[in-house]
């Protein structure tokens, strides 16, 4: 990790989680919590004491070694602009973002070439996800993504590696654009489903007789609209090119359901639903609870995982 301040910006379960873990990890640290709301910032310090808060980003991260943006896509090129003119020289910054393509750009116009960026996603275990109080074992089970360009430098990748590390989550290097067509697919196309739901039966003229009997299911499936990473549809804007391809996808499958459903074949239906469900099982299954050690983060057997190499290009997984 790097030596000298660390600013965290952005409080939300998240960010108090990372700095929680990070106080725990490196108890020597001169960590500075940054959030705009005063609220939250006295929120972070019901978990733990931390010596240093601002609310303005500028002061806070001034003088800062290491620099970890947790904020809205919406945002992050305000967040660049105030912090770009004051960072020291060869300061590192991590951005913790579901749009890589356009944090790279917006890094690359507004910060100084002295800095060091890399962007960054943290995908936390499903089941973890549903917590709301701040811990630092959020991160077990969780993937931390990061993007190294090939201008990247060696030790901010390490830095990288480190904070997976500290946080207990596995790390896992890709290129911007396969993270941004991988989100589009697993968290943008969900979030227009969830809105898309919600649409077709809000703005129905039945829809006060629909709200009676809409329950757990209906409140399930909208629940992603609720997501602050995607708000008002910020997330899937900036990475529409990915989220349009997804969609074509979609509608080509709900084609072919829905001439299934048309024709009546009750056991070809069947067939679909239950080899889904067996995926699911599998795909949870596969996900454990706990801190991610070097030897979990190795691949399963038969598998290419190009770990000590990650500026090839489509790096990652693959069969």
């Amino acid at each position: 990790m790097a030596k000298g301040q660390i600013a965290i910006v952005g409080m939300d379960t998240v960010g108090i989680s990372i700095a929680l873990s990070l106080k725990r990890a490196l108890p020597e640290s001169n960590l500075v919590i940054v959030d705009r709301s005063g609220g939250r910032l006295r929120e972070a310090g019901k978990f733990a004491k931390f010596e240093q808060t601002a609310t303005n980003i500028t002061s806070g991260c001034r003088g800062a070694a290491l620099i970890i943006l947790n904020v809205l896509p919406s945002q992050l090129r305000e967040a660049f602009t105030l912090i770009g003119p004051q960072v020291i020289e060869d300061v590192v910054v991590l951005v913790l973002a579901p749009v890589a393509v356009a944090a790279d750009a917006w890094a690359a116009e507004l910060l100084p070439q002295s800095a060091h960026f890399m962007s960054c996603h943290l995908v936390l275990h499903p089941e973890q996800a549903a917590r709301t109080q701040p811990d630092a074992d959020l991160f077990h089970g969780a993937v931390l993504c990061m993007q190294p360009t090939p201008q990247t430098d060696g030790g901010v990748i390490k830095i990288g590696g480190d904070l997976a590390r500290a946080l207990g989550a596995r790390p896992y290097y890709l290129s911007a654009a396969e993270l941004d067509g991988m989100l589009a697919g697993v968290e943008g196309l969900p979030y227009l489903l969830s809105a898309l739901g919600a649409l077709t039966a809000m703005q129905s003229e039945a829809w006060p007789e629909l709200s009676v009997v809409a329950g757990p299911l209906f409140a399930q499936i909208t629940q992603p609209l609720l997501e602050p990473q995607y708000a008002q549809g910020a997330g899937v804007q900036l990475n529409r090119a990915e989220v349009l391809r997804w969609l074509d996808v979609f509608q080509a499958n709900l084609r072919d359901v829905r001439r299934v459903i048309e024709a009546g074949q009750a056991q070809e239906i069947s067939k679909i639903f239950e080899e889904l469900e067996h995926k699911r099982i599998e795909w949870l299954n596969s996900r454990p609870i706990r801190a991610w050690t070097d030897a979990d983060s190795l691949p399963p057997s038969g598998m290419d995982y190009q770990r000590l190499n990650p500026l090839l290009p489509h790096w990652g997984v693959k069969k």
